[in-house]
């Protein structure tokens, strides 16, 4: 089993259409050639690092030739055990869609590509501990479910309207979604259909790409695949994830809805011991706006590089 990650830059070329923190970010950058935020680097490497420490397997990297010339660049690519770079590189050959729109493809591609059963990390989902035991009695473990709503929530018009090549058959408009910054995969027939799917939505013509069209593409149609062959499916939290949920300043106001809701009938007691980790996503936008908050937030993950007796800890020290 390896644990595996993905930094695919083709999204890069196409930022002028990136949403939300993605384009809040890429405005700091006034370069044609592939970047990113030092302190989003030494997430990369804290992740890296740590997933080398307690997933006690092989650590894999998935990129395309500018990402491998990045990190070697920064000193990074020597922390994989191994690199594969074939399979972004040609994938980008021979498909042609917006890459800014749907810009997690390359870790679905990946995902879709590596032979299981291995683990998948988000380049910005830090581990905390060993890798419990239970997540191997799976076809599938994901970080947790969503519950979609607002712009995200998909009716079944809207995707006959979008022209989604969706079959129909997959389609289950009041499923809950599973997040994919963690997974388990041990099931091929999970992986070729969960691909088969991607490439039928990202490789259409579409007048408007919404961002509930790219969170299906990545998320939603794993929990599709899984609910159509029935697989063996846990999550890492017995929270949901609730969107469109309202800030933590309205708690004491009558029917406050958080951003975590538990589910009162699951009782996960075999989920023992649990999986510690900082998923950075949530934090990313405070990180990026307020400088002390970023300069906590560094300071730990520098701490993280420190424990691993990591020779780039000098390198990010002006962060903190």
């Amino acid at each position: 089993m390896k644990i595996i990650f993905v930094n695919w830059t083709t999204p890069y070329k196409f930022r002028s259409d990136f949403e939300g923190y993605n384009a809040n970010k890429t405005v700091l950058f006034d370069t044609e050639e592939y970047t990113m935020v030092d302190y989003e680097l030494l997430i990369h490497i804290a992740a890296i690092l740590n997933a080398k420490k307690y997933g006690n397997c092989p650590v894999k990297l998935y990129t395309d030739n500018v990402g491998y010339e990045f990190y070697k660049k920064h000193n990074v690519i020597d922390l994989f055990d191994e690199v594969d770079i074939t399979t972004l590189n040609d994938f980008d050959k021979k498909y042609q869609f917006n890459a800014g729109k749907f810009w997690t493809t390359g870790k679905s591609i990946a995902i879709a590509n590596e032979p299981p059963p291995f683990i998948f990390i988000d380049m910005d989902l830090i581990i905390k501990n060993e890798l419990p035991k239970w997540i191997f009695n799976y076809d599938l473990v994901h970080t947790h479910w969503e519950i979609q709503r607002g712009d995200f929530f998909v009716l079944r018009d809207t995707l006959l309207k979008q022209g989604v090549n969706l079959p129909l058959q997959y389609f289950h408009q009041n499923m809950l979604m599973p997040n994919t910054s963690f997974l388990y995969i041990n099931n091929t027939e999970l992986q070729k259909q969960y691909l088969d799917l991607h490439i039928k939505i990202i490789n259409n013509d579409y007048i408007k790409i919404p961002e509930w069209l790219w969170l299906m593409a990545d998320q939603g149609i794993l929990g599709y695949v899984a609910r159509e062959l029935d697989l063996k499916v846990e999550s890492l939290e017995d929270d949901y994830y609730i969107a469109y949920h309202e800030s933590y300043g309205e708690k004491n106001k009558p029917g406050y809805l958080p951003m975590w809701l538990k589910n009162p009938e699951y009782r996960n007691l075999h989920k023992t011991p649990k999986l510690w980790y900082e998923h950075v996503w949530i934090a990313k936008q405070i990180i990026k706006d307020n400088v002390d908050f970023r300069k906590e937030k560094c300071k730990s993950y520098i701490d993280i590089l420190r424990d691993n007796n990591s020779e780039l800890v000098d390198k990010f020290l002006h962060l903190t």
